[in-house]
């Protein structure tokens, strides 16, 4: 039979027929969802029947018809209030982060990963932020679906404007983190035509955190050092010094200057309206919430695994928005450019070319004039100084050090036209470049020394031990071993 097969012309074998599918059979203007799911018109949206799951809106904003993501976005503020309410009314999330701020050290590394955690513990904190990243994943698809320019701009800016939705500070940074998770979490995800509208939410989103630390970090600090000092008036001085204990003190003084109100004044808030510009810096530094912001920054975006693009695409438009912050000041421009970018630059990665061309070659250009002259005197130098830490902490990478130093020398060679112009020369690049190959190989020198010097004394150690083992007495071989004897 297959013998006769063979024989039968290829035209009488029985072909598998073709599946045909009808242009009129397939689905028009219908969003590409599963066969089996409703389309838009036949569940219509209702937020009273839809709130008690976040899924339920999640589902909504990823819907491909604009008229329904447009209906959940517009009823999200009131979600998220909602959510948050019964954390502002008991002021237990105040006490956890009082408690935090207690227990931390802000000075050490990890304070803002610490920070977090502490607050995470609470089963009620860890909940709702659950909550805040399910409702961003839905907001990551929302803009997913959004199409023409105008109409990913007004999207961009609906989920930005989020953040002005939670009722404290601290729910608003845990929105934040949620967002800036999710976008790092899928940002590997993001196809080369999707990637424009996500890099303009990626500044919008930035711009945003600039505006809530101003708000929020620099702002307390700058109501403590305005606070006038508390000086007593002439009754209450008299009152005080007619009081049993003011005549003892007044007696144990013997004929020691009396109290005037100028040294009444010394108080720790005229102290702080006298601190230079680096106290007031590091006490931004030390802030809680410049603090967990950065952490989100460094540990979910700079440190999140296939996250460089957008680490770079945050060190391109640092500075352009935080020159955008008007009412930011040298103090907290600092502190953010040691928290965010320069944290970028450290950790190398291919970020630390981005971190110099888009960020301190802006700076040593004098882009931070269009500011004011005093502004980038200030903000400069204190960066200089903080450079120059930086190019020897044990937490900056060993190939970038050198672009540090050279990142130094180009902020300083700025400080010193702008400071002293008459007496300042400046440093060619080619006479710049030869000091730092100089400074290299002299690094390189010092290292092959100390490998020199280990290798001399692993070679010792090798000979210690191999003259013990060759003066070491076997047991098996000893004379006083009877067997040995017998042998």
């Amino acid at each position: 039979n297959s013998f006769c097969t063979l024989l039968v012309p290829p035209a009488r074998l029985k072909r598998r027929p073709t599946m045909k599918v009808k242009k009129k059979d397939l689905r028009k203007r219908l969003p590409q969802l599963p066969i089996n799911y409703p389309g838009p018109d036949t569940i219509p949206f209702d937020y009273e029947e839809e709130k008690s799951k976040v899924e339920n809106l999640c589902k909504r904003l990823a819907d491909s018809e604009a008229s329904v993501r447009d209906a959940v976005l517009a009823e999200l503020p009131r979600f998220i209030k909602e959510a948050c309410a019964p954390f502002v009314d008991g002021g237990a999330l105040d006490a956890a982060e009082a408690q935090a701020a207690k227990d931390v050290d802000l000075s050490s590394h990890d304070a803002g990963r610490e920070l977090w955690a502490a607050l995470l513990r609470s089963e009620s904190v860890a909940n709702l932020s659950l909550i805040f990243e399910k409702l961003c994943l839905g907001l990551f698809y929302c803009m997913w679906h959004s199409d023409k320019p105008l109409v990913q701009h007004e999207c961009a800016l609906k989920i930005v404007q989020l953040m002005q939705a939670p009722q404290t500070p601290l729910l608003k940074e845990l929105l934040l983190r949620a967002m800036l998770r999710t976008l790092a979490k899928h940002w590997n995800t993001i196809d080369r035509y999707r990637l424009d509208k996500y890099m303009a939410m990626a500044r919008k989103l930035v711009f945003q955190t600039l505006a809530y630390l101003v708000e929020h970090v620099q702002r307390p600090l700058a109501a403590v050092s305005a606070a006038p000092a508390s000086v007593p008036t002439a009754a209450e001085a008299a009152a005080a010094a007619s009081s049993p204990a003011g005549k003892k003190k007044k007696a144990r003084k013997s004929g020691g200057d009396a109290v005037t109100p100028t040294a009444a004044a010394e108080t720790p808030a005229a102290a702080a309206a006298q601190a230079s510009p680096q106290e007031q810096m590091e006490a931004c530094a030390r802030s809680p919430a410049l603090l967990r912001i950065g952490a989100t920054f460094q540990w979910d975006v700079v440190r999140g695994e296939g996250t460089v693009g957008l680490t770079m695409h945050i060190a391109d438009l640092m500075l352009t928005e935080m020159i955008r912050t008007e009412t930011m000041e040298a103090p907290l421009f600092v502190a953010v450019s040691l928290a965010i970018p320069l944290y970028a630059m450290q950790r190398g990665d291919y970020v630390e070319k981005r971190v110099m061309d888009n960020f301190i070659v802006p700076i040593a250009a004098g882009q931070l004039e269009r500011r004011s002259d005093e502004f980038s005197l200030v903000a400069s130098t204190m960066l200089a100084q903080q450079l120059d830490q930086l190019s020897v902490s044990r937490g900056t990478h060993y190939t970038v050090r050198p672009l540090m130093v050279e990142a130094q020398r180009l902020v300083d060679n700025y400080v010193g036209v702008k400071a002293h112009p008459e007496e300042y020369e400046p440093v060619s690049h080619r006479d710049e470049r030869a000091r730092i190959a100089a400074e290299v190989r002299a690094a390189e020198d010092v290292k092959m020394g100390m490998s020199r010097l280990a290798m001399k004394h692993a070679a010792a150690m090798g000979a210690v031990r191999a003259v013990r083992r060759s003066t070491k007495v076997n047991p098996a071989k000893s004379k006083r071993n009877p067997r040995w004897k017998k042998n």
